[in-house]
C-alpha cells in the first residue's frame, strides 16, 4: 500500500498539475522549451542519490562503472500513472539511454518489474561508456516507473559537481558535468534541490555559489541538508549546520531541509523502518529545535509536493505563450520550406504550384496591375511596368537628343561637339551627290542620295538601341531573379532559374536583339520610303521658310536702309529673281530638305516601332511564359528530382519541424484542456 506522504503527492489537483508536466515531457515538449521540473544537484558524494530515493521511496543504483561512488549520468527518475494489467500492486520499471545533444532517438535497454540488479546496471553502463569517449556524457538513462501505488513525479538527478581530475574522471569530464548541470539549472521553470553534504564545510562545496549565480534570490531553491548523522553531537560542525538548516548562513527563499541518508546498516531497511529512524534522530539534540516541516523526508514530499503544484501552476500560462510562440515560428519555418517533395507526385505538384504564381505575379508586372496580387503588398520596389515605361521614355528622348550624327545649325557652332553649319553639311552633300551621280537632269538629284544621307545620320541608332534593349534586359534579370526567390522559395529558386527562367529569358533576349537587328536593316539599308504626309508637308515649309527667308532679305533691302522707295514693279521683279542661280546648290538644298523630313519621320517611326515590336512584343510581353506548368507536365522523373527533390538537409530540417510541430500542438491541446478544466472548477 502506498505510504501516507506518497499518497499527499497522489492528491488529485497535484496529480493532474503534474500529469500535465509528464505528458508535455512524454510529448518532447522539453526538448523544444523549458518546462517545470525538479532538478537535484550537488557536489561528488554529497548523498544526492540516497536523499532522491528517501524522497519518492524507489531504490535505483547509481549509474557508474565499477566502484565509482558517483552519478556519471544525467539521470531522469520518471514517475508514470499508468496501471498495470495485474490486479497485483506491481511497478513496472522501463530504462531507456536517452540522447543529450546527439540527434538520434532513445535506445531502450530494459523493460522489467524492478530496477536493475548492481551488476546488470553496471553492464548497461559500461555499455555506454564503450560508446563514448569521455566518462561523464550527455546522454542520460531515464527510468519509468508505473504502477498504482508509485507518485506522480518527475526528478532530475544530475552528475555531481568536481574540480580536480581523479580516477576514472578528467579535467575535461569536469567542463562537460558543469556545462551539462548548469544548463538545466538555468532553466527559470526548475525547481533546484541543492544537496550538499552536512559532513564536509558548505564554503568548500561548489553547489551553493553555482545555485545563487543562477537563482540569486533563491525563489525556486530548496536546500537540502544530508548526512547530519554523521557529524559529532554538540560540535561546532553540527552547531554550523544547524545554522545553515535555520536559513542563516546561505539564504534561499524556500529555505532548507535536512534529511537522512540510508547508512550500511539501515541499507535493507524498508521505506517506514527508515523514515522511524530518521524521525527519532531529528527529535533529539539540536536538531529537535528544527521545526518538523524542515526535517525529514516524509515532511519534505509534503512541502515539495506543495511547491512543486504552486510552482507549476505559476508557470503553465507562460509555458502556453512559450509554446504558442514557438508554433507560430515552427509553422512559419514549414512554410518557407514549402510543402514536401519526396517523390516525382510531389515534385511535380510542387513545381506546377510554383509555375502558377510565378506566372501570375510576372503577369501583374507585365500589365501593371500590382494592386491584384499580394506579393506587391511586400515588394513595394518591384514595378515592371513602370521601369519598362521609364526605360523606353528615356531612350525616346536619348534618341531625339543623340540620334542623329550631325546636327545642322546656323553658321555659328561650338567646338569638339556633333554640330555643322548648313554650308559645310551643304558641301558634304554635294560631294555626296557628285558620287551618286546618274543620268538625272541639271538640277535635280538622284534620290537614292535621300537614303544615304539618313543612313548616315541615322549611324548611332544602332548604339543607342542597343544599350537599351542591354540594360532592360540586365535589370528585368535580376528583378525576376527577387520575385522567384520569395514566390517559389530558397531551397528551389536557383534550380528552377538555371533549368527554366535563365536559358528561356536568354532565348527572348535573342528575339529582341534579332528583332532590333532587323530593325535597324531597314534604317541602314539607304532605302528611303515613306507614305506619310508629314514628309511631304515637311518638305514644303522647308522650302516656303527659305523662299520667305530670301524675300525678307529683300524687302528689308528696300524699306531698312532709307532708300528711296522703289516702284512695285521693282520690287515684284526682284523677288520674282529671288531664287539659287546655281542649279546643283539648289538641288542640294532640296536633298537636304527631303533627308531632314524623312528622318525625322523615320525617327519617330523607329522609337514606336523598337517599343512595340521589339521590346513589348518578342521581350515583356512572353515573360509570362518563362516557366509554365505545360514545361513541368513535360519533366521526366531525373530532371524532377534534380530541380525539385529535397535536399538531405532540408529534408532532415523538415522531418525535425513536423515532428516539434505535432509535439507543440499536442502539448498545446493539453496545455488547454487542463488550464480550461482549472477555470472550469
Amino acid at each position: 500500500m502506498p505510504s501516507k506522504g506518497t499518497q499527499v503527492l497522489q492528491s488529485k489537483s497535484r496529480k493532474a498539475a503534474m500529469g500535465v508536466i509528464d505528458t508535455l515531457q512524454s510529448l518532447g515538449i522539453n526538448h523544444h522549451l523549458d518546462i517545470p521540473q525538479i532538478v537535484a544537484v550537488g557536489d561528488r558524494s554529497a548523498g544526492k542519490s540516497s536523499a532522491l530515493e528517501a524522497l519518492v521511496q524507489t531504490r535505483y543504483m547509481r549509474f557508474a562503472p565499477g566502484d565509482s561512488d558517483c552519478t556519471a549520468f544525467e539521470l531522469v527518475l520518471r514517475h508514470t500513472n499508468e496501471h498495470t494489467k495485474d490486479a497485483n500492486d506491481t511497478s513496472t520499471v522501463s530504462l531507456t539511454e536517452c540522447p543529450g545533444e546527439k540527434q538520434c532517438h532513445p535506445r531502450k535497454c530494459q523493460d522489467k518489474t524492478e530496477i536493475p540488479g548492481e551488476d546488470e546496471m553496471d553492464e548497461i553502463t559500461e555499455d555506454a561508456h564503450t560508446r563514448g569517449e569521455l566518462e561523464f556524457s550527455a546522454d542520460f538513462f531515464r527510468i519509468g516507473v508505473s504502477g498504482p501505488s508509485q507518485p506522480h513525479l518527475t526528478i532530475v538527478d544530475l552528475p555531481g559537481f568536481y574540480s580536480a581530475a581523479s580516477g576514472m574522471q578528467s579535467s575535461q569530464d569536469a567542463q562537460m558535468v558543469n556545462k551539462l548541470v548548469q544548463s538545466y539549472l538555468r532553466n527559470p521553470h526548475s525547481i533546484i534541490l541543492a544537496i550538499v553534504s552536512g559532513g564536509e564545510d558548505f564554503n568548500i562545496q561548489e553547489v551553493t555559489t553555482i545555485t545563487r549565480q543562477v537563482d540569486p534570490l533563491g525563489n525556486r531553491t530548496i536546500g537540502i541538508i544530508t548526512k547530519p548523522d554523521t557529524l559529532v553531537r554538540g560540535s561546532v560542525a553540527e552547531r554550523h549546520c544547524l545554522e545553515l538548516a535555520q536559513n542563516r548562513k546561505v539564504t534561499f527563499r524556500l529555505g532548507w531541509h535536512v534529511l537522512c541518508n540510508r547508512s550500511l546498516r539501515t541499507m535493507s531497511a524498508t521505506d517506514e523502518e527508515r523514515d522511524r529512524a530518521e524521525d527519532e534522530f531529528f527529535n533529539q539534540g539540536v536538531w529537535s529545535a528544527l521545526p518538523a516541516s524542515q526535517k525529514g523526508a516524509s515532511s519534505l514530499r509534503s512541502r515539495l509536493s506543495e511547491i512543486l503544484d504552486d510552482h507549476i501552476r505559476n508557470q503553465l500560462l507562460g509555458i502556453r505563450r512559450e509554446i504558442n510562440t514557438q508554433l507560430s515560428d515552427c509553422c512559419e519555418r514549414l512554410e518557407k520550406l514549402g510543402p514536401p517533395r519526396r517523390c516525382p507526385t510531389e515534385q511535380r505538384k510542387y513545381l506546377i504550384e510554383a509555375s502558377r504564381r510565378f506566372t501570375d505575379v510576372v503577369k501583374a508586372a507585365v500589365v501593371g496591375n500590382y494592386d491584384q496580387h499580394n506579393f506587391f503588398r511586400d515588394q513595394t520596389e518591384f514595378s515592371l511596368r513602370g521601369y519598362v515605361h521609364s526605360s523606353l521614355g528615356d531612350f525616346a528622348t536619348d534618341m531625339r537628343q543623340r540620334g542623329k550624327a550631325d546636327r545642322i545649325v546656323g553658321e555659328e557652332i561650338e567646338p569638339d561637339s556633333r554640330e555643322v553649319s548648313r554650308d559645310c553639311y551643304l558641301a558634304r552633300v554635294q560631294d555626296t551627290m557628285r558620287c551618286l551621280k546618274g543620268r538625272e537632269l541639271p538640277g535635280t538629284f538622284n534620290p537614292l542620295i535621300i537614303g544615304e544621307l539618313f543612313r548616315e545620320q541615322s549611324y548611332p541608332w544602332r548604339k543607342i538601341a542597343t544599350e537599351c534593349a542591354d540594360h532592360l534586359f540586365t535589370e528585368t534579370k535580376e528583378n525576376l531573379r527577387e520575385v522567384l526567390r520569395p514566390v517559389v522559395g530558397r531551397s528551389v529558386s536557383e534550380k528552377v532559374w538555371d533549368t527554366f527562367i535563365n536559358p528561356n529569358l536568354d532565348q527572348l533576349k535573342r528575339d529582341l536583339d534579332e528583332k532590333l537587328d532587323e530593325l535597324l536593316r531597314l534604317c541602314e539599308s539607304g532605302q528611303a520610303i515613306s507614305y506619310n504626309r508629314y514628309v511631304t508637308e515637311s518638305v514644303r515649309k522647308k522650302h516656303a521658310g527659305r523662299h520667305e527667308a530670301l524675300v525678307r532679305c529683300i524687302l528689308s533691302g528696300v524699306y531698312n536702309y532709307g532708300e528711296t522707295a522703289e516702284s512695285y514693279e521693282e520690287t515684284l521683279r526682284k523677288i520674282a529673281e529671288a531664287t539659287e542661280p546655281d542649279m546643283e546648290t539648289a538641288a542640294c538644298h532640296s536633298a537636304m530638305d527631303w533627308a531632314e523630313a524623312y528622318y525625322e519621320v523615320a525617327l519617330e517611326q523607329f522609337v514606336d516601332e523598337f517599343s512595340r515590336l521589339a521590346v513589348e512584343n518578342c521581350f515583356v510581353m512572353k515573360l509570362p511564359s518563362l516557366f509554365t506548368m505545360e514545361m513541368v507536365n513535360k519533366m521526366d522523373e531525373q530532371t524532377l528530382e534534380q530541380v525539385a527533390g529535397e535536399e538531405h538537409q532540408v529534408a532532415v530540417e523538415r522531418a525535425m519541424l513536423d515532428e516539434k510541430q505535432r509535439a507543440l500542438e499536442a502539448g498545446l491541446q493539453e496545455l488547454g484542456n487542463f488550464l480550461d478544466d482549472t477555470h472550469t472548477h
